[in-house]
C-alpha cells in the first residue's frame, strides 16, 4: 500500500498518470467532496484546486452541476487526478478497512492525512477514500471511487504535529546501531575535546543519515548538544536541502 500511494506523491505522479489510465474502468465513477468549516482559519488559496471541484452536496443543490463534478470515465477521472494540488501522504497516519469482499468485487475505505507538496506553506488535511474494485483480466481495476477532505482544527493539527514528530524520533532510534562507545543522552561536548566532536559528528551522520559536513553544521548550530541536534533535525527535517544527505 505504501508504494502504491506514493505514486500519486509529488513528482511522482505526473510520470505515473499513464500507468493509472489501465486502473481505473472503463466506466469509473470519481466524485470528490469537500468539507471546510468557514469558522476555522482561512486556508490558503493553493486549495483552489479541490474547492472548483467541490461535490459536497450541501453545497451543491443545482442537479445540473451535481452532474457536472461527478467524474465518468478513465480519462476524466485520471485528468482530475492529475490537475489537482500535489500531495505527500503521511503513510503513518493511514488506517485501511476492507468492508466487503467477495470473488466479484471488494470495498475497501482508506483514510489519513496528506500534506500539500509546498514549501512555502505547508498545509496537512484529512482524507478519506473509499474504492468499489473488481477483477479484470488477470488483476483488478477500480469501478468507483469517492474522494472526502476536511480541514483539521488547529488544536487537532498542534497534536498531529506531536505524533508525527514522536514517530520520526522513534523510527530514527529504531534504526540506529547501538554505540556503547559514547553516551548520547543529554551528552554535551567541551570545547576541547575535538575527538569527541568528531565522534558526535560521525554518530549524528550514522544517525540522521545526513553527510558530515551537515551533521557537523547542525551540531554546531546546537552549541554540541546531541540532543538539541537530534531535535532540530526532526523539527526542520522538511526544509532540510537534499545536499545534505549526498555522502
Amino acid at each position: 500500500m505504501p508504494k502504491e500511494m506514493n505514486k500519486w506523491d509529488g513528482c511522482n505522479r505526473g510520470h505515473e498518470d499513464k500507468a493509472y489510465f489501465g486502473v481505473y474502468f472503463l466506466q469509473s465513477f470519481d466524485p470528490l467532496h469537500m468539507i471546510w468549516d468557514a469558522h476555522l482559519r482561512v486556508r490558503s488559496i493553493l486549495l483552489n484546486g479541490y474547492h472548483l471541484e467541490n461535490r459536497n452536496l450541501f453545497r451543491i443543490n443545482d442537479t445540473t452541476r451535481r452532474q457536472k463534478f461527478l467524474k465518468q470515465g478513465r480519462l476524466p477521472v485520471v485528468s482530475f487526478i492529475s490537475e489537482i494540488p500535489r500531495t505527500r501522504h503521511l503513510l503513518s497516519t493511514f488506517t485501511m478497512d476492507i468492508s466487503l469482499a467477495t470473488q466479484t468485487m471488494m470495498f475497501i475505505t482508506i483514510t489519513g492525512y496528506v500534506q500539500l507538496d509546498n514549501k512555502e506553506e505547508p498545509i496537512i488535511y484529512y482524507f478519506n477514500r473509499t474504492f468499489i474494485i473488481v477483477p479484470k483480466d488477470e488483476g483488478y481495476c477500480i469501478q468507483n471511487e469517492q474522494l472526502h477532505i476536511s480541514q483539521l482544527p488547529e488544536s487537532q493539527l498542534t497534536k498531529l504535529h506531536q505524533q508525527l514528530n514522536q514517530l520520526e524520533n522513534q523510527q530514527i532510534q529504531s534504526e540506529t546501531p547501538a554505540l556503547s562507545s559514547v553516551e548520547v543522552t543529554n551528552f554535551v561536548a567541551t570545547e576541547s575535546s575535538d575527538e569527541m566532536k568528531q565522534q558526535m559528528t560521525l554518530m549524528l551522520s550514522q544517525q540522521t543519515n545526513m553527510n558530515l559536513e551537515w551533521s557537523l553544521k547542525c551540531l554546531q548550530d546546537t552549541q554540541w548538544n546531541y540532543d538539541n541536534a537530534i531535535s532540530a533535525f526532526i523539527l526542520n527535517r522538511e526544509q532540510i536541502p537534499s545536499q545534505a544527505f549526498t555522502k
